[in-house]
């Protein structure tokens, strides 16, 4: 899409600049012919209006295309947000309650369906690849899956390499059992995707992200009963 209105613009500077050096070698004819200076002065003042006027055309072109990329870049950045929220809102809910039932799995589908029509390319494949993992395992993280799971995953994803996140399209690392989580989109996988999508923040936070999550509440019964805050 900005290749096409880049080239559009270089082409008005272009037509603008063709404009000009014409002009000046009419001026410059005009000037040989021995005319009289009210002529001159005439021409000059008609040439001169002429150049402000094209150079304002132009200016006001291409403010005007800009200010409307900017205001659709902004209206598509919050849509964007709105609906990687809503699809993370309903994967933390899975993973809250640790049940992870046919209604969610159609319900992240169709906010990814939603999704693709704005995301871009890498963060779409990654989208496809999960969807494709919670309808065959019903698994989120790899450390939920089981043996007979791993070799199922190991021997689909080697037959059906296009399904795979573009990610994973260029690791050298064969995919086998015991590489199998490198291939494997998870949560923080996405979190991921989505960050480098909106492009507004720097990192890789996938580790950091796996963190919190993977921490069951209470897992060493420290809590007190109650837990009131002092």
């Amino acid at each position: 899409m900005k290749k096409p209105k880049r080239i559009s613009d270089n082409l008005i500077v272009l037509y603008a600049a063709i404009f000009a050096i014409f002009a000046f070698l009419f001026l410059h004819l005009f000037f040989k012919q021995g005319v009289n200076d009210f002529t001159i002065e005439i021409l000059a003042a008609t040439l001169g209006a002429s150049f402000t006027v094209t150079a304002m055309m132009v200016v006001m072109k291409l403010q005007t295309r800009h200010e409307r990329e900017g205001e659709f870049a902004k209206r598509l950045f919050d849509k964007k947000i709105d609906l990687y929220q809503s699809i993370l809102e309903v994967i933390f809910r899975m993973d809250d309650d640790n049940v992870i039932d046919k209604e969610e799995i159609e319900e992240i589908e169709n906010k990814i369906g939603e999704a693709a029509m704005v995301a871009n390319a890498d963060l779409v494949s990654g989208f496809s690849q999960f969807i494709v993992q919670l309808k065959i395992y019903g698994c989120m993280y790899p450390r939920s899956m089981n043996k007979k799971q791993i070799n199922h995953f190991v021997k689909y994803f080697k037959k059906h390499e296009n399904f795979l996140a573009n990610i994973y399209q260029k690791l050298e690392t064969p995919l086998g059992e015991e590489t199998f989580e490198d291939y494997f989109i998870s949560l923080d996988n996405l979190v991921q995707l989505i960050r480098e999508d909106l492009s507004v923040v720097e990192g890789d936070i996938q580790e950091m992200l796996e963190h919190f999550v993977e921490m069951p509440v209470d897992k060493f019964k420290l809590m007190r009963d109650p837990n009131i805050v002092d």
